[in-house]
């Protein structure tokens, strides 16, 4: 070959080879350079927050198309440390459950610490039509403050994403611990704990309603998903409602077995939104019901039948005076409790579980 040829192939070896230690250094030196930010660019060149379960909460493309794209946004009586939307979609999530407002998970942060997400249903909203009517309503719920009530601590907002991050309550519903496990090692809920729980659920609904009147709010605050599985254990064994007022925000899609805590004078739910707090306090019965006989709406009695309405179920049996064919077997191996247990299902709550002189709700 003459000189010429060979300078070619020579000139053409290292261009070869100098464009291949370019590409190899484009594609290393951002994650050896220990830049985050540059190298989620070039991993297909495009961001996705998470693909967690949460779903892909904002999206940037190297074409140009985007997606509406929120932040955090924590509320001014939050506590607990503070953290940015992409570190809540880069946890472990685990789902706790689906229900009537969207999907709830436990998400694990990086330092270890535990929060709520409860992730809102795509139904458009009513109440909160609009981003601004959404953060003023956060705002309201930010502020319900209570020993009885989860706290609501932050929330993210865009349009195809709503977001609202609690405070983890660690040890389950009341439904769970009613109804989850009936096995010979079952942690028996004792009539104590009962009670505590009942007084407790009853505080956080009566704060809830209480504050809306103080605040002149309209229309007035509601849970309107007033269940067992709403009821949630702190570490203490405290009681504290879960979704407290969500029911103004539209997203409510009640499942099947949402329904035995409706008051039978309520539409049906194709027909909402109905809400008032006449009906939480009539879903406050039926949970009370639910403590005392251990069965819940939907249950299947001994002799095949379903338990529709506890109410009505309750009335059918008990003609003249409450007997303890009704009350949950469990409860019935303490001695001297049945007494108690008929005063209170008559109206009447032990001087034990009594608020003291002056406590408030």
């Amino acid at each position: 070959m003459s000189h010429g040829v060979v300078a070619a192939v020579v000139a053409a070896d290292f261009a070869v080879v100098g464009l291949v230690a370019a590409l190899l250094f484009c594609y290393f030196w951002p994650r050896l350079s220990g830049r985050p930010s540059d190298r989620r660019h070039h991993e297909g060149e495009k961001i996705i927050y998470s693909s967690s379960p949460y779903g892909a909460a904002g999206v940037v493309t190297a074409a140009g198309g985007t997606y509406e794209c929120g932040k955090m946004v924590f509320l001014e009586d939050a506590g607990g440390r503070r953290f940015e939307l992409e570190e809540l979609l880069r946890a472990s999530a685990e789902m706790l459950g689906k229900g009537g407002y969207g999907t709830a998970y436990k998400a694990v942060l990086d330092d270890g610490s535990v929060v709520a997400v409860k992730r809102l249903r795509d139904a458009a909203p009513a109440a909160a039509s609009t981003k601004k009517d959404f953060e003023r309503h956060m705002v309201v719920l930010g502020h319900l403050r209570h020993p009885n009530v989860v706290p609501l601590n932050a929330y993210y907002y865009a349009r195809d994403e709503k977001l609202l991050v609690y405070k983890f309550m660690p040890n389950g519903s009341l439904f769970s611990l009613l109804h989850g496990n009936r096995g010979l090692d079952r942690t028996l809920l004792d009539w104590a704990a009962r009670m505590r729980i009942a007084v407790g659920a009853a505080r956080g609904l009566a704060y809830i309603h209480h504050a809306s009147w103080r605040g002149g709010m309209t229309p007035k605050l509601v849970h309107d998903n007033f269940k067992s599985t709403n009821i949630l254990l702190d570490g203490s064994g405290e009681a504290r409602l879960a979704d407290c007022g969500l029911a103004q925000l539209g997203t409510s899609s009640p499942a099947a077995s949402s329904t035995g805590y409706h008051a039978l004078e309520a539409p049906a739910p194709a027909s909402r939104p109905w809400a008032s707090q006449k009906g939480d306090v009539y879903a406050l019965g039926v949970v009370l019901l639910e403590l005392l006989m251990g069965w819940c709406p939907g249950s299947e009695l001994p002799n095949g039948g379903v338990v529709a309405e506890l109410p009505r179920w309750v009335q059918s049996v008990v003609r003249e005076e409450w007997t303890s064919e009704v009350f949950d077997l469990e409860l019935m191996k303490d001695k001297g409790i049945e007494e108690e247990m008929v005063a209170s299902s008559g109206g009447t709550t032990p001087d034990r579980f009594k608020p003291k002189a002056g406590a408030s709700l």
